[in-house]
Parts: C-alpha cells; sequence; structure tokens
C-alpha cells in the first residue's frame, strides 16, 4: 500500500471490512484522538472481538442493528457501509448542528481557524490544553461554592 492509498475513501467496490478499517484510521473520536476498538466497542455493545472480525473481514456484514451503532459512534450515515456513500467526510454528523452553533460563540471561529493552521500533533496539544483548563475552571468553580456554602453556614449560626 502507498502512502496516497491510506489517504483515499473507500470506493463502491470496497469491502465493509476496507470501510471500517478506514474510519478506525481517519476518524478522531470526541476528544480528537484517533478511535480505539475498546471505545467503539463500550459506545455500541459490540465485544471488541467481534469488532475486530468485522475489521479482518472474516464477518463480512453485520446486522442493522450493528451498522446503525457504528455510523452512530463515527458521526456518519450507516448507508456509507452499503457503498451508497463512498467518502466518509461527505455524510451528515450528528455533531454538525453542535459545531455550527459553536461557531456562533465569541471567539470560537477564531479558534477553530487557527487550529486548521496547525499540524496534528499541535492540534492534540491544544486540545489537552483546553482540556486541562476546563477541569481547573470546573475545580476552582466547586471551590467557590463550597467556600461560599462554608461562609452561609457561618452566618446563619
Amino acid at each position: 500500500m502507498d502512502s496516497n492509498e491510506a489517504l483515499d475513501p473507500p470506493g463502491a467496490s470496497s469491502t465493509f471490512a476496507e470501510r471500517l478499517d478506514y474510519l478506525f484510521k481517519h476518524r478522531r473520536s470526541p476528544s480528537g484522538k484517533p478511535y480505539k476498538q475498546s471505545e467503539v466497542a463500550k459506545e455500541t455493545g459490540i465485544s471488541p472481538a467481534y469488532i475486530s472480525q468485522l475489521r479482518s473481514g472474516e464477518v463480512k456484514m453485520p446486522s442493522a442493528e450493528r451498522v446503525q451503532a457504528l455510523g452512530r459512534v463515527f458521526g456518519i450515515d450507516p448507508e456509507y457501509f452499503t457503498g451508497m456513500h463512498f467518502d466518509p467526510a461527505q455524510t451528515v454528523s450528528s455533531d454538525d448542528d453542535a459545531v455550527e452553533r459553536a461557531l456562533t460563540k465569541p471567539l470560537v471561529r477564531e479558534v477553530a481557524l487557527r487550529a486548521g493552521e496547525l499540524g496534528e500533533g499541535e492540534r492534540a496539544l491544544v486540545l489537552e490544553m483546553m482540556e486541562r483548563a476546563s477541569a481547573r475552571a470546573t475545580r476552582l468553580r466547586v471551590e467557590r461554592e463550597k467556600d461560599q456554602t462554608a461562609s452561609m453556614d457561618q452566618d446563619g449560626e
């Protein structure tokens, strides 16, 4: 396989295994990292062993319920797996509405545009920094609330 082949989305004649493997290699989880089989298994209720069989082609086509669950996790139209949608990037994601809403908030568009200019490693670092900032803000808010509650308790005595 040459380096360009891995970047091309699967075509109409590709197998279910090729399509699923493409998603694992090219779609990112909400954390911005590649999906792991264990993560997809947990979110779909499909065993990791069965997902491995799907990716290897040992199982040719899962049930409609499992296809729906995989589509939901990857944020794609389940018809992608049938060959009706060749490029998963062109399928509508349930996250699209959330992205549209987020882009209306102050500075989000600017952050997104700048992030688009960064390399993948740099974007992962920025995402990690944002997660740490969010966790710190949550801790500070909880501490503030505890202080306010303690202050009210002392005033009430």
